[in-house]
């Protein structure tokens, strides 16, 4: 799926403009796919996220057991710690510290639980289903270490344009792979962006295989 998310991003600079189509054309509601999507995403995003997580929890139950959910979120942040710590053997401090964290990661259970998350990939259909969504949260919710498909909140953070241009690659995937499912899954969380992705590709459409002229499409002005 790579490639045609890469050439997402680059029909979203199809037309040389000094700005992303997604933040730059203005649709017929007379907002750009930006605009749209922040305004969708501050409204929605916390019930979205919730709708996720509990059917994330509900998957890591009936794969492994019905303690692994609480298990594995409460560890994660010691999982995190440990991931994040660097191995110094002459530092007695980190190094105890680091024995700690690793004796309370198996002793829980958490290491276990991770393994099968890991290994038998049992979120594999979630991210496929709502890969977009995901994304688009993940500007806003940390996701990592959950095994869910998603950008960093530090590679969001560099750019207020980046979900949005995330959220237009990943839609023209599906699109152009006719993933039918995952696209009305995103249709179903992210109706109005979904519906102004729409109108941008038919432009992109008409233009590339229809010869039709962009004398009539509306800019913001840089």
């Amino acid at each position: 799926d790579t490639l045609p998310h890469e050439l997402g991003h680059a029909v979203d600079l199809w037309f040389g403009l000094s700005q992303a189509l997604t933040s730059n054309l203005v649709l017929s509601n007379q907002k750009t796919l930006q605009e749209i999507l922040d305004e969708e995403l501050e409204i929605n995003a916390h019930s979205i996220y919730l709708a996720i997580m509990n059917e994330y929890q509900s998957v890591i139950a009936s794969t492994i057991n019905l303690q692994a959910y609480e298990t594995f979120i409460e560890n994660i942040h010691l999982y995190n710690e440990l991931k994040t710590t660097p191995i110094n053997l002459d530092n007695k401090e980190i190094t105890m510290r680091r024995k700690y964290i690793q004796k309370k990661l198996y002793e829980s259970g958490f290491v276990d639980v991770y393994y099968q998350l890991h290994q038998k990939n049992y979120l594999s259909i979630m991210n496929q289903k709502y890969l977009p969504i995901l994304d688009a949260l993940s500007s806003k919710y940390d996701f990592s270490a959950l095994l869910l498909s998603h950008h960093t909140l530090e590679y969001y953070r560099q750019s207020k344009t980046r979900p949005t241009l995330e959220f237009f690659a990943n839609l023209f995937t599906l699109k152009v792979t006719s993933n039918r499912y995952t696209l009305e899954c995103s249709r179903t969380f992210l109706p109005q962006s979904f519906l102004a992705f729409e109108e941008l590709f038919q432009v992109f459409y008409d233009y590339l295989i229809h010869h039709k002229k962009l004398n009539n499409i509306q800019l913001r002005k840089v």
